[in-house]
Order: structure tokens, then sequence, then C-alpha cells
């Protein structure tokens, strides 16, 4: 399994060869958002499904969520930002959110 820098750095190359400018990024980020939301509306069976099982299903999901998550790293690729960068602000938003569900069994202790 490769580690997390050596898929940043993958994600770098392949960003250099990548013509989209940033605003394109940007809108094919929401492209493959809405993509990965008909596959989980397919998987609340809200949508057909066309046959598929749901390991195909979750496989399907697992797809659109790395699709997601590389278009993202080439957008901060496209914008300038450094791996070192990039890490930061993944650690600092990593801990607003464990404050956050910190806060939030704090509260549901309170209501319960």
């Amino acid at each position: 399994m490769e580690p997390m820098d050596k898929i940043f750095k993958r994600i770098s190359l392949l960003s250099k060869n990548d013509n989209k400018n940033v605003l394109e990024k940007c809108i094919k980020i929401q492209e493959e958002v809405g993509e990965l939301s008909a596959e989980l509306l397919k998987l609340r069976g809200k949508k057909g499904s066309n046959g598929l099982k749901i390991p195909e299903l979750k496989e399907n999901i697992l797809e659109e969520c790395c699709d997601v998550i590389i278009i993202t790293f080439s957008l901060m690729q496209a914008l300038k930002y450094t791996q070192p960068r990039i890490e930061t602000a993944f650690h600092r938003k990593l801990d607003k959110v464990a404050i956050n569900h910190k806060k939030q069994k704090l509260w549901k202790k309170q209501i319960s």
C-alpha cells in the first residue's frame, strides 16, 4: 500500500498534464460529487441500480470518492499549494472536526 505522500506526488505529476483551469477543476469536482451522490442514492434504493449488487455499488462509491479527492488535490496543486501547506491545513481541519465531535457527544449527554 502506498503512503499518502506517494499518492500526493502521483496526483501532482498527473495534474501537471491536466490543461483544465481552476474554474474548470472546480466544476469537475461538482460533477464528481454529483456522480458520488447518484451512487449513494442507488445504494439507498432511491435510484435504479441497473441490477448492481451492494458490493458493486459500494465499489462504485469508493471510486467516486477517490475521483473527488483526486480532482480536489489537482485543484490545490493548480492553486500552487505545497504538500506541507496542504498537510498543515488538513491537520488543522481534522482538529476542528475532533473538537466538534467532542462537543456533540457532550451535548447528547446533556439532553439524554
